[in-house]
């Protein structure tokens, strides 16, 4: 009998190692069904991140609970979790098992990944112009969105090869957090547009004067460590700086265009400004978040997301590490610019994409429920919980969130945040989307990364071109991307490092049919085990 447990574990064993060496599943493509059987239960997974902000929990508990009393025969499951990488790396592993969730909060950067499983993502254009279900569905028994019902700039950002696989769900853009009283202090105006060159400029006359031992704060040690700026995504602010002096980073044909020589002088700029004249840090690096030293007086300026500004500034509703430092105004603006005549910022925030399933009946009711998720209700409930901006024009334009702008109820930074974005949306720019794209974002940040230290490394041309791209290309697997491209500078690969992916691949067939022999031979003893004690009885 042990024997008999024992090949079964293995016969499994090798089942799952196999299944496992093939990277996606496809699926049938879906096809909206003509009718949609409101008297059938179903139960559906709704992937959320919140992080770790209860408010945010309640709301989607909110949603789930309002979209009961129009569907109480659809039960959502809500699984939580705190940051979007989180939900990326769970996602990817449950793609190959087919247990990804019904309805997911997600960046299309990531939905352009789970796309290589061919259909698990679902195509949004046909469900959207559904006639009963759509945007506009007469059969709807909620209030339909309207098919112009979502801002169109944020609409589109849900687009890949050319259909669209997301829907916005909230927005935000990143923004410039700065302590006007510090920059006052110093002698400084804060401009409407500031530019690079200006925040630099202030940047060093703070970093003179507290390396001279003084402070503009009798409460700041001057002998603590300060940097003027910290900056939350080392990915945005390559994009972003590129975007600005419109050297374009990717193409939407997935052409890798970021290691070129604007990139690399940029790179050495900012490697002068980290580690001889000690400017700024970013957060990867040292785990900072803006609100960390801003609030404290320990940097003057902060570059994060507009969603996140209830924790930036002295009374912020997160910011209480300020207690017991002196008060200051906080200002936000657009963030620096290479040209400040012609601004031009990210625009970013979470979307909703839907998974495939067999049941065409579960993902219809998987997109019932995320079209409840921009109902007003729900769009109004979760703005107010960080400086997000509602993606529905019946909200945006509406009273309520209007006079929500203008009431006590607001923190004056979000107030701030909401109408940076709202003003400026005509100046934003979202990024080519592919797949493989996630993988260029990450390959953009981990630049920065490495330039922004006080080591000696990547100090030079030959350092970042030779070593540095290289490490990024292989690192992020942009070898097959970066081919498409007409850098000018040969990058040589390490053969030392890593082995070559003709290699894996000889192995991948390797192991595969090595892993077939064993269940083959396997089972052959099992059916031999099996007879010879038959034979014996």
């Amino acid at each position: 009998m042990k024997k008999k447990l024992l090949t079964l574990e293995l016969l499994s064993l090798s089942i799952i190692t196999l299944c496992s060496c093939h990277h996606v599943m496809s699926h049938e493509k879906f096809i909206v069904p003509t009718t949609f059987d409101e008297n059938k239960q179903y139960t559906i997974s709704f992937w959320a991140k919140n992080d770790s902000d209860q408010r945010q929990v309640d709301v989607y508990k909110k949603a789930i609970s309002e979209f009961n009393e129009y569907y109480p025969n659809i039960t959502v499951e809500l699984r939580n979790f705190t940051s979007y990488p989180d939900i990326y790396r769970e996602v990817l592993v449950n793609l190959n098992t087919d247990t990804a969730p019904n309805v997911c909060i997600s960046y299309p950067d990531n939905v352009a990944t789970y796309l290589e499983s061919e259909n698990s993502v679902v195509a949004l254009g046909d469900l959207m112009k559904d006639s009963n279900y759509g945007l506009n569905g007469s059969l709807l028994k909620f209030k339909p969105i309207g098919e112009d019902g979502i801002v169109d700039s944020f609409l589109y950002e849900g687009i890949i090869n050319d259909e669209y696989y997301t829907i916005p769900y909230m927005r935000s853009t990143e923004a410039l957090y700065i302590n006007k009283t510090y920059v006052e202090r110093l002698g400084f105006e804060i401009p409407s547009v500031p530019s690079w060159d200006w925040l630099w400029e202030v940047a060093a006359k703070a970093v003179e004067e507290r390396e001279g031992g003084t402070s503009v704060t009798s409460k700041t040690d001057p002998s603590k460590d300060f940097k003027p700026l910290i900056y939350k995504s080392s990915d945005n602010w390559l994009i972003q700086y590129l975007a600005q002096a419109n050297i374009k980073y990717t193409t939407k044909d997935s052409d890798v265009l970021l290691f070129n020589d604007d990139t690399t002088k940029f790179l050495l700029d900012l490697k002068d400004k980290c580690k001889n004249k000690k400017y700024y840090e970013v957060f990867s690096n040292s785990n900072h978040y803006p609100g960390d030293l801003i609030n404290v007086w320990d940097a003057i300026f902060g570059i994060d997301s507009t969603a996140g500004a209830t924790w930036i500034g002295f009374d912020s509703p997160q910011g209480a590490s300020s207690l017991g430092y002196e008060s200051f105004e906080t200002e936000l603006t657009v963030i620096p610019q290479v040209d400040v005549s012609n601004p031009k910022m990210i625009s970013q925030g979470p979307s909703i994409c839907l998974f495939n399933k067999a049941d065409s009946g579960v993902v219809m009711a998987s997109w019932l429920f995320a079209q409840y998720l921009l109902s007003d209700s729900i769009q109004m409930a979760y703005q107010k919980t960080e400086g997000y901006l509602p993606v529905t024009k019946s909200v945006l334009n509406g009273e309520e969130f209007k006079n929500y702008l203008n009431s006590d109820e607001i923190y004056p930074g979000c107030k701030k945040a909401k109408e940076l974005l709202l003003n400026n949306l005509d100046k934003t720019f979202i990024t080519p989307v592919f797949n493989g794209s996630a993988d260029v974002r990450s390959a953009a940040g981990s630049l920065i990364n490495a330039v922004s230290t006080a080591t000696n490394a990547f100090q030079t041309e030959s350092a970042i071109k030779d070593k540095l791209y290289p490490q990024a290309i292989k690192n992020y697997d942009l070898t097959e991307l970066y081919n498409n491209t007409n850098f000018d500078s040969e990058i040589e690969e390490d053969p030392k490092e890593e082995i070559n992916s003709n290699d894996m691949q000889a192995w991948k067939y390797i192991l595969i049919i090595g892993l077939i022999s064993v269940w083959v031979g396997l089972i052959a003893y099992f059916i031999y085990s099996f007879i010879k004690k038959k034979k014996q009885e």
